[in-house]
């Protein structure tokens, strides 16, 4: 392949993925498709960046169809490279979709965690949009952890840089989580006020179903029965027109409308809804919507005055959330293992090289070591004198004297592995410290000041 030909196709390559990355909330299963094509050419093209853009990709679309496990393994895998091999973009997105995946499994520190060092890793050559996104993710994880003025105050910045960049689908997404805030605290009147907003500025073809799930419910809370049963059938035609923007969407959507119909008393109707709402669950293993389904059905039957059968389904209802939460706290532990376990694989490796480049006698870098290191470092050394101007006669030997050293050689040897020269000379075997082993007593107060 021409080196143009090439170029044009790694270009063509990371705008597809651009796009991908952009749109992670909307069809969902067509980006998954797309998503491993473009892994396809990647690696057919040689492109390992690329290949990991998409895998990422494939792991947050996995997991929003609702196969969580399987998108955990795949993310971290890729969380793993990026951090060995970078950039620090592909990084940051990781981080971004562990972030995601650790508030699915209840985890929200762990995932308010995740955004935050999604945010660090942002510079000034981040592009606005991406930026935007993370602050957007981290509002959302600041609002699972009950920190709401903070969640309010990132939601605000990241609504403004995407009125700055134009950018409709990224703020409407904005007001939708901002809305779900609002009345997730109770807080029902500036839910309404934000919902109002999300519906008013919404264009014909940028509605999403989610979107109209989240406008109904908060109109349902203020009390608008007519408004919430509109958003949400026009929210269900969406959803079957155009897909899934999460497993959960049509199921919540479902929920909704049976909630609308019980408070207008509609309560055949809302059977039929909650009905079909337990089969959606059922059919994608949804537990947290399952659980809240039989809540609402423990509501419907008391509103039908069936006081035996809401007793019996409320508690259902209790046995199933307990158990719902400590499937969560279960997943969470499972992944925290499985980023645990990958860590420490790479620990081991580390170690395993120092060893096979470390005398076990004297703790000294070996010949492997200086096979491997020396010629580098001799040319550096070349270049470096070749540079510089030729010194006087006294401090030629003042300088020689002090390269020929054994201990000054051992010493600066010693830096291969990070160990310092001002606190240390030749490490005794005694003394000697192998990344991953605790520290002998005192040596933190002797590394500190290194």
């Amino acid at each position: 392949m021409e080196p143009d030909e090439a170029q044009h196709r790694a270009e063509v390559l990371s705008a597809s993925l651009d796009d991908l990355e952009r749109h992670r909330s909307l069809d969902v299963s067509a980006r998954l498709a797309g998503a491993r094509a473009l892994e396809a050419d990647a690696a057919a093209a040689g492109d390992d960046l690329a290949v990991r853009r998409a895998q990422l990709v494939t792991a947050d679309m996995r997991h929003r169809l609702g196969h969580a496990s399987e998108g955990a393994r795949l993310a971290i895998a890729i969380h793993e490279w990026a951090g060995a091999h970078g950039p620090a973009s592909l990084l940051a997105r990781s981080h971004l979709v562990l972030s995601s995946l650790f508030e699915s499994a209840g985890d929200t520190l762990s995932a308010l965690d995740h955004a935050v060092r999604a945010i660090d890793l942002c510079d000034d050559q981040t592009p606005p949009r991406t930026r935007g996104n993370y602050l957007l993710r981290l509002a959302d994880a600041l609002a699972m952890t009950g920190s709401t003025d903070e969640a309010r105050a990132r939601y605000g910045e990241a609504e403004i840089l995407f009125a700055e960049l134009g950018d409709r689908e990224r703020r409407l997404n904005v007001l939708n989580n901002l809305t779900v805030l609002e009345y997730e605290t109770g807080a029902s009147s500036a839910a309404l006020v934000t919902a109002e907003r999300l519906w008013t500025m919404s264009g014909p073809d940028e509605l999403n179903a989610a979107c109209a799930d989240t406008i109904g419910r908060a109109r349902l809370m203020a009390g608008d029965l007519v408004g919430a049963e509109e958003a949400v059938r026009l929210g269900l035609e969406l959803w079957r027109r155009h897909g899934d923007a999460q497993a959960a969407t049509p199921a919540e959507l479902g929920l909704t409308l049976a909630e609308v119909l019980i408070a207008g008393g509609r309560l055949d109707e809302a059977t039929s809804e909650l009905d079909w709402c337990l089969e959606v669950c059922r059919q994608r293993d949804l537990r947290g919507m399952h659980v809240e389904t039989l809540r609402v059905r423990a509501e419907l039957l008391a509103a039908r005055r069936d006081f035996e059968r809401a007793y019996a389904t409320h508690r259902e209802y209790h046995t199933e959330s307990v158990a719902l939460r400590v499937h969560q706290l279960e997943t969470g532990t499972r992944t925290r293992h499985a980023l645990f376990e990958t860590a420490e694989a790479r620990r081991e490796a580390s170690r395993f090289r120092i060893q096979a480049r470390t005398d076990a006698l004297t703790g000294l870098p070996n010949r492997r070591l200086v096979n491997e290191e020396l010629p580098g470092s001799s040319g550096t050394c070349r270049t470096a004198r070749a540079a510089s101007p030729r010194p006087s006669s006294t401090s030629t030997t003042s300088r020689r004297s002090t390269i020929g050293s054994p201990t000054s050689w051992a010493t600066r040897s010693c830096d291969v592995w990070g160990w310092s020269s001002r606190t240390q000379s030749v490490p005794t075997a005694s003394a000697r410290m192998l990344p991953g082993r605790s520290s002998p007593p005192g040596s933190e107060a002797r590394n500190s000041s290194s």
